[in-house]
């Protein structure tokens, strides 16, 4: 069996976006034949592997190595780096990361080693591009998960076959069986995962302040309880509800009992506009409801006016107006469901694993 290490600098506080995107990676190397096994960072939070596995609702386990945590971002990296040297040198040969200081130690150390490197965006910092350019060059193979970064990456004159674009993906099977509860009359608009500043919730809320219908409820998860309690004391509508602390393993049901749900990423954020693969939006599409986005070059990368109703980034009045456009039902909202449930099935963590597995390119 062909064994692959994956390397995440970072430890597992929190069931943020990241964390499930590699979870799911590994999951899926492990359902099809690979020996997988994680090096990350301990955390508090998960003191096991199987307390680990249960929260991210983990069906196919792979092997865990955990060291203590450190803060900096490069000590971290060296070590590492120190810990694969001395402990996993032999063992592996194959290398899947998201951190760029640590593919190009190994890349520069062990040039016999396979390295595949995860690009999630662009930084701005002349360190960072020096650091990058030469890694790049080293590299086995360099994913990225939008067409917009390839594009700005081709641009910049790096070589076009050496850069493979795939987006974020979804488990399917962890919605085929569910059904939405019902409350009465009761609507539920639903905000999951994050409340950093380009993903801009706020647009929502204040979108939502102004619609003022009984029966209408918005619903925000996030796991940081002093976030929440900060955006609780801002928004004091009776019908926003706030939710923290929520196991990545019930987002599907949290999904399935909702009426819309909305992405209201800013345009103010080049992360936001060209270079993120949002894996709510794939859950999104995941649980056949309608999706109401903001109408940014990396939403249209994955969906169009076919499944989606789009809204001017940041404009909390035009938001508005297409919730009301969808309460009103003045657009073709199962027409648009079905669309959706059409295109998942192109943006599973499984066509994501098959098109880095069964590439001629990256046999390891």
């Amino acid at each position: 069996m062909r064994k692959l290490l994956y390397i995440h600098n970072w430890d597992f506080p929190a069931e943020s976006a990241n964390r499930v995107q590699v979870i799911n990676m590994c999951e899926w190397f492990v359902e099809n034949d690979i020996d997988v096994s994680l090096l990350a960072f301990e955390s508090d939070m998960f003191q096991t592997e199987n307390n680990l596995f249960d929260s991210f609702w983990v069906k196919n386990k792979f092997h865990l190595i955990l060291i203590k945590k450190l803060w900096n971002y490069y000590i971290r990296s060296i070590k590492i780096f120190f810990y694969f040297t001395f402990q996993l040198r032999k063992e592996f040969d194959s290398i899947f990361t998201r951190d760029l200081f640590v593919a190009f130690l190994i890349k520069v150390f062990f040039q016999n080693k396979k390295v595949v490197y995860e690009l999630h965006e662009i930084n701005e910092r002349v360190l960072w591009k020096k650091l990058f350019k030469i890694t790049f060059d080293r590299l086995d193979k360099l994913v990225v998960i939008s067409n917009w970064l390839k594009i700005e990456l081709v641009n910049s004159w790096y070589n076009w076959n050496k850069i493979e674009v795939l987006h974020d993906g979804v488990n399917l099977w962890r919605f085929v069986w569910l059904k939405k509860e019902i409350w009465n009359d009761k609507i539920n608009i639903t905000y999951t995962w994050s409340l950093i500043p380009w993903k801009w919730v706020e647009t929502l809320l204040k979108a939502f302040e102004t619609i003022h219908i009984d029966n209408v409820y918005l619903n925000i998860y996030w796991w940081n309880k002093n976030e929440i309690w900060v955006l609780k004391n801002k928004y004091k509508d009776n019908n926003i509800i706030f939710h923290w602390r929520v196991d990545n393993k019930y987002i599907p049901q949290i999904l399935m009992n909702s009426d819309i749900l909305v992405l209201p990423n800013s345009w103010k954020y080049k992360i936001s506009t060209d270079y993120t693969s949002p894996l709510k939006l794939f859950e999104y599409m995941a649980a056949w409801k309608v999706i109401i986005a903001s109408n940014l070059p990396s939403i249209n990368d994955v969906l169009s006016d076919e499944e989606c109703i789009f809204f001017k980034a940041d404009n909390c009045i035009d938001l508005k107006d297409r919730i009301l456009l969808v309460l009103w039902k003045k657009v073709n909202i199962e027409k648009m469901k079905n669309n959706c449930n059409s295109k998942i099935k192109n943006y599973t963590w499984k066509i994501r694993w098959w098109k880095i597995y069964l590439n001629k390119q990256w046999e390891w």
